[in-house]
């Protein structure tokens, strides 16, 4: 490990130098399929097509479940209703809150379940983190956590003339399945312009597996981070591609969580600015016990920029010392920064600052060497 005293501004204009050759398609990202997946049926399940009547709208079906079951669709466009007008900006909210019903969960019938939004005339919001929810999963303060089941289906941003986030999964766990989303603006890396593709909060379990996060729409980058983590443990993220972000903390941003492992991830294109692809793959603020296993981390094969493979610093607001972050065999571009190796930055957030090193390994579990960004 080397040791290299620079400031976050002066890595980042140092640029990127040599590319992996990796394959493509070497990580076994989430791909689109062709046929219509299978339903699932039960009386743990039941179909839209039971529920729908003329002239419903989305949430108004959403509602109609009873029993905690799982709302489930054919392949189609499912429009959510416009303006974020359920729950509180929601676009359709399901759970067991005031204006949830008792749905615990949507499964499509593959990536031709298309969920987008045609319209919305709320302004850009101006005072903390945007509370705009494309699909939200929420429990209510009585009953304070709920298990949901979200799976195979797609979350296409469109231009709403403001930021929003795509899934929020709020004091929800559950499991993420076979979920891509692509599209969602954000115009920034703090709030409020700072969105999630995917957003969890205040949960215990979640499991995230062969889902893509894409942060273009019709091939231009306009999203903020495609996954955020805040205030949770026990996530578990495997099989998945998060990747052409516009700006963002990153491909996967922690903040305040806690105990999660991340497996065979592919994170790439992080920007942190508009035209710029400057981000980190993935980015820890006062989080800790993060273990990643064969992650992909490609920080900038085209362009100049300067990204870093990944950030820490430490959990002292959350009751810690450091961010204990273990990474094993993990796979990467290179950059003018560390040389060629492997990349970790400390940086601090007010009076906290990182003590000790990650922990990096090789496929056979030896110490790989990396370069260490670690303030003076």
């Amino acid at each position: 490990m080397e040791a290299t005293h620079l400031s976050r501004r002066s890595a980042l204009g140092l640029g990127a130098a040599a590319a992996l050759g990796l394959a493509a398609g070497q990580l076994g990202n989430a791909t689109p399929s062709a046929a219509a997946i299978a339903r699932p049926t039960g009386t743990g399940y039941v179909r839209y097509e039971d529920l729908y009547s003329s002239g419903n709208d989305l949430q108004t079906v959403i509602n109609k479940v009873t029993g905690n079951r799982v709302l489930t669709f054919p392949e189609g466009v499912f429009t959510i209703p416009s303006n974020f007008r359920y729950g509180y900006k929601d676009g359709v909210r399901l759970g067991n809150r005031s204006g949830g019903a008792g749905c615990r969960g949507l499964v499509g019938s593959g990536r031709n379940t298309i969920f987008r939004m045609a319209s919305s005339s709320q302004p850009r919001w101006t005072g903390g983190a945007s509370p705009y929810m494309l699909i939200h999963a929420i429990a209510s303060s009585a009953d304070p956590m709920i298990t949901v089941e979200l799976r195979n289906f797609q979350i296409q941003g469109t231009s709403l003339g403001h930021e929003y986030n795509g899934l929020r999964l709020s004091r929800a766990n559950g499991v993420v399945d076979n979920v891509y989303i692509n599209g969602i603006t954000g115009y920034d890396s703090v709030p409020p312009g700072e969105t999630g593709g995917i957003s969890i909060f205040q949960c215990t379990s979640v499991r995230v597996t062969n889902t893509e996060v894409d942060g273009r729409r019709a091939g231009v980058r306009v999203s903020s981070s495609p996954v955020m983590v805040n205030n949770s443990s026990g996530i578990t993220f495997q099989d998945c591609y998060f990747h052409h972000s516009l700006t963002g903390g990153g491909g996967i941003a922690w903040f305040e969580s806690r105990d999660s492992t991340v497996t065979r991830v592919r994170s790439e294109y992080i920007g942190s600015g508009t035209g710029k692809l400057a981000g980190y793959c993935f980015n820890h603020e006062q989080s800790t016990r993060i273990t990643y296993n064969d992650p992909v981390m490609i920080c900038d094969r085209k362009t100049t920029g300067g990204t870093l493979h990944m950030s820490l610093n430490s959990d002292a607001a959350r009751g810690g010392t450091d961010c204990v972050l273990t990474v094993k065999n993990p796979k990467w571009d290179g950059t003018s920064v560390g040389s060629g190796k492997f990349v970790v930055e400390t940086w601090t957030m007010g009076n906290q600052a990182q003590k000790s090193a990650p922990r990096v390994y090789g496929p056979t579990g030896a110490a790989l060497p990396f370069t260490w960004l670690h303030p003076a």
